[in-house]
């Protein structure tokens, strides 16, 4: 069995690119995946036949990915792993294609790569910013370790950032890659205001040291020299300062709608891929439970059905897992769950039953683009209550009431268990709100954030697509932190997403979705910023915005962050990809 790929961020390159890499590198065999040039968003797996090459397109709806409409994978990792072990899959009209052996460009041409798109994006002026606090190389408080240990794990011979020294409280450190160790580089602040490394020029500013020395190379206390190829650009950010880092992000756009600053992050993400066993979703007695055959869920985190029978195999199996946010700051987790089968529709109401949840968010309608992407699940008006078996009896499903809110519809249900041998309800039972989003497109993501804000609310279960729910999931962590510690705590987005995906494969699809996020926490802290100024009090969200977790009515269900949220999406419902 071929070796597991481990894909490098996609590069924009195009055909021929593609095939004078693939004649210098490759064999006949050899494959790479680019973006696609033709299709933004889109990907193309260009292959080396003997005498000819082969560009295949892998559309990215936002929730898979796939080629021709074939299997669906969550993420290009495991879509290439597929058609290396199962040879014979990937045809196109001129016979089968063979993937033998992957050209990992991160290496040469990554770095021309990188060098080239600094040189255009005009990065000395970037550099040469008053304020360090706002450069992208600038990671603040860092100790030498962790610089070091963040260095040595993500980065290449050359990489460096800045940040604020431990030792001299006012002075700066420039950490630097080269070969197998990392330099430490004290940058002085002299009493005249300016900077140095300790002799040579002087600079009115840290950019202006930074720019200097990415063209003339400095010297080490042991006569080596130190070179600035790239920098290793934080992701990590203070909320007061969100506003400056989406314009530094937007700066430079790319054909048109990608923004090379997002895309560059985005790019980084692909290389912490995580290989995570799915065993229980691939035993046979469960694939008919899976939507899409490729996209299960990782046993790590995958949510266990407590009352299965012990001789039914697969009775404990759903696939959906458990989500729960980096830092720990609020007792809500998250379970995301492919969309319903009408085989797993029990298996559903037992996992809600079983874990409590009080919030279903559905981001996807029934049918998209004339196909089905969820099963009804819920009983309507005119049916009455919805029986279902269960080990434990039976449960019962009764719908309550259900508004048209224009941006979504808001369902209510309460859930009973039903004792089998009485016919008698329990007497506890379980109110559950259903919000169906109808305005988020299939393709991309809504369009213009000013009018939406999250849901800080007990939102405990998603059902659509892993990338649309790994939006929504990623922004709704980032504002309870907000909502937790105030407009001055940091947030790291990008670590936030990684964190995410490693409990559930492919979590947030494209580049889209990954800038939507940026816009809809940064449109959430200008309403906070707002409402704060408007009650005249002091912008600590936990004094006076925060929210009752403990859901007992309609009234207190839908606060103004629900309602902004829907407004939101709605305003957005382009596709930008």
């Amino acid at each position: 069995m071929p070796e597991t790929a481990c894909l490098s961020p996609p590069l924009s390159m195009d055909g021929i690119e593609a095939e004078k890499l693939l004649i210098a590198k490759g064999v006949p065999g050899s494959f790479l995946v680019r973006q696609s040039h033709s299709n933004p968003g889109n990907f193309t797996l260009s292959v080396r036949r003997q005498d000819s090459f082969a560009h295949i397109r892998i559309q990215n709806t936002g929730d898979f990915l796939s080629i021709h409409g074939g299997e669906k994978f969550a993420t290009l990792t495991e879509l290439v792993n597929y058609y290396r072990e199962n040879r014979g899959q990937l045809t196109e009209k001129n016979g089968t294609l063979k993937l033998e052996t992957i050209i990992l460009v991160s290496s040469f041409f990554k770095l021309y790569h990188y060098i080239f798109k600094f040189l255009m994006m005009g990065f000395s002026c970037a550099l040469a910013q008053e304020t360090a606090s706002f450069s992208r190389w600038f990671h603040g408080h860092l100790t030498a370790k962790e610089a070091q240990n963040l260095l040595l794990e993500k980065g290449k011979n050359g990489s460096f950032l800045v940040r604020e020294s431990v030792r001299q409280p006012g002075s700066y450190v420039l950490s630097v890659v080269t070969g197998d160790f990392v330099s430490h580089i004290l940058i002085c602040r002299k009493p005249n205001a300016k900077f140095d490394i300790g002799g040579g020029p002087e600079f009115s500013s840290l950019g202006q040291l930074i720019d200097y020395y990415s063209r003339s190379p400095m010297m080490d206390k042991n006569g080596g020299l130190v070179c600035l190829k790239q920098p290793f650009n934080a992701t990590r950010l203070n909320v007061s300062t969100l506003d400056k880092r989406i314009a530094q992000l937007e700066k430079q756009k790319s054909r048109g709608q990608y923004l090379s600053g997002f895309l560059e992050e985005f790019e980084e993400l692909h290389q912490d891929t995580h290989e995570a066993p799915r065993t229980e979703g691939s035993r046979s007695y469960n694939q008919f439970r899976n939507r899409y055959k490729n996209i299960l869920p990782f046993d790590s985190t995958r949510v266990v059905l407590l009352d299965g029978s012990p001789t039914d195999p697969g009775s404990d199996y759903i696939n959906a897992n458990y989500i729960v946010p980096p830092v720990r700051t609020f007792s809500t987790h998250f379970f995301h769950k492919t969309g319903v089968l009408p085989e797993t529709c029990s298996d559903f109401w037992r996992m809600v039953w079983q874990e409590r949840s009080s919030i279903l968010v559905m981001l996807t309608k029934e049918m998209e683009c004339g196909r089905n992407r969820c099963f009804r699940y819920w009983p309507t008006t005119t049916e009455g209550n919805l029986m279902l078996p269960t080990n434990n009896g039976s449960l019962c499903i009764s719908h309550i009431s259900e508004r048209n809110m224009q941006t979504y519809l808001l369902r209510e249900f309460r859930l009973c268990l039903v004792d089998r041998p009485s016919e008698e309800s329990s007497t506890e039972s379980l109110t559950v709100y259903h919000f169906q989003f109808l305005a988020w497109p299939e393709h991309g993501t809504p369009t213009d954030p000013s009018q939406q804000v999250n849901s800080i609310l007990r939102l405990d279960t998603f059902c659509s697509g892993i990338g649309r729910t790994g939006t929504f999931i990623v922004i709704d962590m980032l504002m309870r932190c907000i909502q937790s510690f105030g407009l001055h705590m940091d947030i790291d987005i990008a670590r936030t997403v990684q964190a995410v995906r490693e409990q559930r494969s492919g979590m947030v699809q494209t580049v889209a979705q990954y800038c939507f996020i940026y816009k809809a926490v940064q449109e959430f802290v200008s309403r906070l910023l707002l409402r704060v100024k408007l009650r005249n009090v002091r912008p600590r969200l936990s004094d006076s915005l925060s929210l009752s977790m403990n859901i007992v009515s309609f009234g207190r269900l839908v606060s103004w962050q629900l309602a902004f949220l829907c407004c939101f999406i709605s305003t957005q419902a382009l596709n930008i990809t």
